[in-house]
Parts: structure tokens; C-alpha cells; sequence
């Protein structure tokens, strides 16, 4: 018999149910009574004596592992409890993310109220050791551990500041990371970024939602880079504010059954909406981004998802510990697989700021492009810098950023590897372009552009002006769905 767990969910699962498997004397499978037969040896005959809790957990983790599922595992209880804190975003540490640079390792944030906050750790602190071991070879998922594991302990980190080398001794504890964060930008655009999928953490949305709204916000952009899942009663909470009706998933198991949920008084958003994703958004994210994909909600900016598209079950072991199995897969409102793809964006970016920077562009009611034979690049007015420019110069030809032509006037970009080419989408006009076969196509610092004589002939609903020295680029037609 299966009971409902309000409580938990595992990535992605949220019916967490409570399964006993009953053994059969009569009809038992080989494989089952070979395992059971090698067990019994090993624990009669063997000369250590082996067997110890350690042994047997180890040993399960090998049959896990043996099935090729990353989503599969044992939970001891220990385990469990601190994987159910994590979705309310309580964590165990020092308080930071890492991030890794040419093998370098670099403080990427330091979280409020952390043990490393109280230490004063400052954002692109250098980490050189960690308890005297050098870090260099190491690996990020190392650093990780080491930084962790132990709550109560302590570890004593060598750090580079600009010139400054130094050491500093940090208790790992426990902290509380904000799960959800509001704040509103230029043009009265609101900003909620939420960390994980949580009864309390979309709770929290909905409040700050509530609270932009009153403030009048005329656009939005929902954060979920990095957020890793959590309950998917939960996600179909979160869609349920910006989806009046319909069906919001399949699922299919092994058998092949598939079923379907479906959205009932849910509501419509009518605000214009950017969601924000990368590589580590994941299972619970990755429906959500799917759900405002597939229903044309908001425009998807930043890096394919994860692809962590399947749906996990926690079973209770009667002699301890719990079993989360992978049961069933699951796909978008269109019917679209997610597992081991993910989603794709419409607009792909991957530089963290500049995925923010796009959202903003994307939401604005009109964007401009100015570039002049003085090497002056000015995205509204103002200069780009960026080491990616919108417009560079090469032989007396200008090439535009087929990237920002993209998120600054309404337009859709893809990559196809299987063929190598770059799909630029304007208004109702979209072309695929090669690079090396196409001599207006170059690449340059990673970055794709396209030539100015390409951009009009393929793409009408771009108007291009010449203003004395400047080429000005601007859009015929009004942007859809944006009220700015």
C-alpha cells in the first residue's frame, strides 16, 4: 500500500509513497536467490568475518550503480533528513559556492548568515588549500566535499585576495540560504529568482509575486538557473499562477502506461515574462521551463537545461534505510522529451550577466543598435564594452551579433551541432547559416556574426538608417507581447 508524503519529494517525484516488496518463496527469481546464496557464504565461511553495516550499504550502492541511473540511490536516515532540508534551503558548511576557472578555484558567492560570511570571505577569493592540501588537480566536486562534509568541524583554508595570500579557520555549520529573492529593475521590471520547488519556497513566490504586482512591475523575469528541482506538487503550484487550464505533462513508466496531469483553475499571467535557465537547472525546473516553452508564457534565455526528465518514488526498506527508484519519464505539454535533452532556449546565452542583461533587452518596448566608423558601439544610447561586441568591423564590413541581434529585437537563436549551423529567427523570417560555408558568417572570441548585406536581404523586419557616420538598426513593427 502507498501513503502520500506531503512532505518530500525526490527531485522531481512528488507522490512519495510508502512500498513493501514481499518475496516469494515459490517463483523467485535466480538473480534474487544468487545474491541471497553469495551473501550467506560470504557471512559463514569467510575468514574476516566482513560483513559490517558499511559492507552491505556499499554493496547496494554497487547494484545502484550497476543500473546506470544517477537518480537512483540509498538513503540512510541521516541522509534523507539532511536531503529534505536541503528543498527548504538548509544547508551544511561554510556558506559558499565555488566556481572553477583554467583549473583555478574562485569563492563564487558567500551566502548570508553563513559561517563563511561571519569568517568575511569576499566573492573571487582564490582558494589555494584547503587543511594544508593543495588544490590544484583537484576537482570541483573534491572541493565540495571537503568544504561540507563534517558539519561541526573545522577547516582551514589558504585564500589569495588581490596580492594578498592569507589563512583563515571556519567552523562548517548549519545556515539558511533565502530560497526565493525579489527585486525590480530598470523599466519596472520585477525580478524573483527561486532556488528550489518547495511548499514554503513557492509560497514565498507567491507573496512576492503579489507584492510586485501591487507595486505596479509591467514585466518579469523568473530565475531558475541552478535551481535543481525539488516537489512537483509544488511546481504545479508555481505553474498554476501563470497557467489557467490545460495539460501541463505526461508521464510513461515501464510498461509504457501513460498518463497525463492537467492544469484546472489555474490563472493567466498577463504580464510579459523572461525565464532565465542554464545547465543546472533541473527534473522540477526543467517542467516548469517546458510548461512556459510549449504554452508560448515567456521567452527561455540562457543554456539548455539538464535533462533530468524522470520521476522518482522513495520505498522504505523494512531493515532500514530508503530506496529512491526511478519509476517513471516524463515529458512537456507538447509531448516532448526531456530526459537526457533538456530544454532548449529560445535565445542562447551563456555568460551569467549577460543572460540577465538579455532578459532586460527582451522585455523593453524598443531596442536600438548604433555603431559608426569611429568603432563606437551603443545598445540604446549606451556603449557596449562587452568582449563580445554587437557589431565588429573587418574589412570594411560591418557584422552584427547574431546572439544579440536576437534577444534585442524579439528573435529566436539555436545551435544544431549534428549539422553545424546557427538558426537565427526575426519576426516570422528564420534561416539557418554555416559557418566556413557561408563567407557572411564569421566567428570570432566564440561568438557568431553575421554580416550587415545578409541581415538585409533575409531579415525585413529589420530597418537599417544611416545617421552621418552611424548605421542605426531598429525594428519595423511593434514587439509582441511586451507593454513597456
Amino acid at each position: 500500500m502507498r501513503y502520500n508524503m506531503k512532505f518530500l519529494s525526490i527531485i522531481l517525484s512528488l507522490n512519495i509513497g510508502f512500498t513493501s516488496l514481499a518475496y516469494s518463496e515459490e517463483g523467485g527469481d535466480m538473480d534474487k536467490r544468487r545474491i541471497l546464496e553469495v551473501y550467506d557464504l560470504i557471512q559463514e565461511f569467510h575468514v574476516n568475518n566482513p560483513f559490517t553495516r558499511d559492507t552491505v550499504t556499499g554493496a547496494i550502492s554497487g547494484m545502484i550503480q550497476s543500473i546506470d541511473d544517477p537518480h537512483t540511490s540509498y538513503y540512510t536516515e541521516e541522509n534523507l533528513l539532511t536531503f529534505i532540508k536541503s528543498l527548504e534551503g538548509i544547508y551544511s558548511g561554510i556558506g559558499v559556492s565555488i566556481r572553477e576557472k583554467d583549473g583555478a578555484f574562485f569563492v563564487q558567492q558567500v551566502y548570508g548568515d553563513s559561517p563563511a560570511m561571519i569568517s568575511q570571505l569576499q566573492k573571487d577569493d582564490k582558494i589555494l588549500e584547503i587543511n594544508e592540501e593543495n588544490v590544484t588537480g583537484r576537482t570541483l566536486n573534491w572541493l565540495k566535499w571537503k568544504i561540507i562534509d563534517g558539519e561541526g568541524s573545522e577547516v582551514r583554508l589558504k585564500l589569495k585576495r588581490g596580492e594578498t595570500i592569507f589563512n583563515v579557520d571556519i567552523f562548517k555549520g548549519k545556515f539558511q540560504l533565502p530560497t526565493v529573492e525579489a527585486r525590480i529593475f530598470e523599466n519596472q521590471t520585477g525580478y524573483i529568482r527561486v532556488e528550489t520547488f518547495s511548499e514554503s519556497s513557492v509560497d514565498r513566490f507567491a507573496k512576492e509575486l503579489e507584492r510586485l504586482r501591487n507595486i505596479g512591475v509591467r514585466a518579469l523575469i523568473i530565475d531558475l538557473r541552478d535551481n535543481p528541482g525539488g516537489e512537483l506538487e509544488s511546481a504545479r503550484k508555481f505553474a498554476s499562477y501563470f497557467i489557467s487550464e490545460g495539460t501541463l505533462y505526461y508521464v510513461r513508466n515501464k510498461h509504457a502506461y501513460e498518463h497525463f496531469y492537467k492544469m484546472e483553475m489555474g490563472k493567466d499571467l498577463e504580464l510579459p515574462l523572461v525565464v532565465l535557465v542554464n545547465k543546472n537547472s533541473a527534473s522540477a525546473s526543467e517542467l516548469v521551463t517546458a510548461v512556459f516553452k510549449d504554452y508560448d508564457k515567456a521567452t527561455i534565455i540562457g543554456t539548455p537545461t539538464s535533462g533530468k526528465g524522470t520521476l522518482q518514488e522513495l520505498f522504505p526498506l523494512k531493515t532500514g534505510g530508503y530506496l529512491k527508484l526511478t519509476i517513471e519519464e516524463y515529458f512537456s505539454p507538447n509531448l516532448m522529451p526531456v530526459h537526457r535533452v533538456g530544454v532548449t532556449p529560445h535565445i542562447f546565452v551563456k555568460d551569467p550577466e549577460e543572460q540577465l542583461q538579455a532578459a532586460l533587452y527582451v522585455l523593453r518596448s524598443e531596442n536600438s543598435l548604433r555603431f559608426g566608423s569611429s568603432g563606437q558601439i551603443l545598445i540604446n544610447e549606451k556603449e557596449d564594452r562587452s568582449s563580445n561586441p554587437a557589431a565588429i568591423l573587418e574589412n570594411h564590413e560591418w557584422y552584427l551579433s547574431i546572439r544579440k541581434l536576437a534577444y534585442l529585437f524579439n528573435g529566436e537563436v539555436s545551435y544544431d551541432k549534428s549539422i553545424n549551423s546557427i538558426r537565427l529567427k526575426i519576426g516570422e523570417d528564420s534561416h539557418r547559416w554555416k559557418p566556413i560555408e557561408h563567407k557572411g558568417l564569421l566567428i570570432r572570441n566564440g561568438a557568431a556574426y553575421l554580416s550587415i548585406k545578409d541581415i538585409e536581404e533575409n531579415y525585413p523586419e529589420l530597418e537599417k538608417k544611416e545617421i552621418g557616420e552611424f548605421i542605426v538598426i531598429k525594428t519595423k513593427k511593434a514587439k509582441k507581447k511586451v507593454v513597456l
